[in-house]
């Protein structure tokens, strides 16, 4: 009975964490989770924040392209790096330098 109550116990904290999950992340993992995450991250934005968000991409987008001479390949691997797993606020202050 005690194992079946620890185990509830753990899964509702579990839950809990989840929901209380911070904002959505970017994932950086192919094209398709990409744009999907892309999408969630900006759904609930104005469009002010849409476009502080898209000038921090941007921004992000020539330092790595400054930084690797042109090189595509290497652009697009850096810049997925950059950006894989933070939230919109985290790209803006990268972009901020923060």
């Amino acid at each position: 009975m005690t194992i079946l109550i620890r185990s509830i116990f753990v899964l509702f904290l579990a839950l809990g964490l989840a929901a209380c999950s911070s904002e959505p992340t970017f994932d950086a993992t192919n094209d398709q989770t990409m744009e999907a995450s892309m999408q969630e991250m900006t759904k609930d934005m104005t469009e002010e924040e849409k476009m502080e968000l898209g000038q921090a991409v941007m921004s992000i987008a020539m330092q790595v392209g400054f930084s690797s001479m042109g090189d595509e390949e290497k652009i697009a691997k850096e810049l997925k790096d950059k950006l894989h797993g933070k939230t919109a606020k985290e790209i803006i202050e990268q972009a901020n330098g923060k």
